[in-house]
């Protein structure tokens, strides 16, 4: 079976879609099989939407991060730049290794760009 063509919802061609499954279409796709000499229409629909954040557990402890620290908080500004925190002047983050911001307990600070 072979996808020919993957059109968006709003496209061309998804209006007869849109009015059965409303906002939760995203795509129809045409698939055909060469070997039954069908067509088929499928549809990808949103099923479930839920809030989601960011799994720390899977950032490698090496891997630089990108926080959020403010003005104000002189010591922590202070105390990252000892654990060899970098500032990022073009995005105002504080960029440091995840492992040092997981220890602080500063993993809700972290910003993804």
């Amino acid at each position: 079976m072979v996808t020919n063509k993957i059109i968006y919802a709003g496209q061309a061609g998804t209006q007869k879609w849109i009015k059965r499954f409303g906002k939760d279409l995203v795509a129809v796709r045409y698939k055909y099989d060469n070997a039954t000499r069908k067509k088929m229409i499928t549809v990808e629909i949103v099923a479930e939407v839920q809030d989601w954040q960011k799994d720390v557990r899977r950032i490698p402890n090496n891997k630089i991060v990108k926080i959020k620290v403010g003005y104000d908080e002189v010591d922590l500004r202070q105390k990252i730049k000892t654990l060899g925190a970098e500032w990022n002047k073009a995005e105002k983050v504080w960029q440091l290794r995840f492992d040092i911001v997981r220890d602080l307990g500063l993993s809700e600070r972290i910003v993804d760009k």
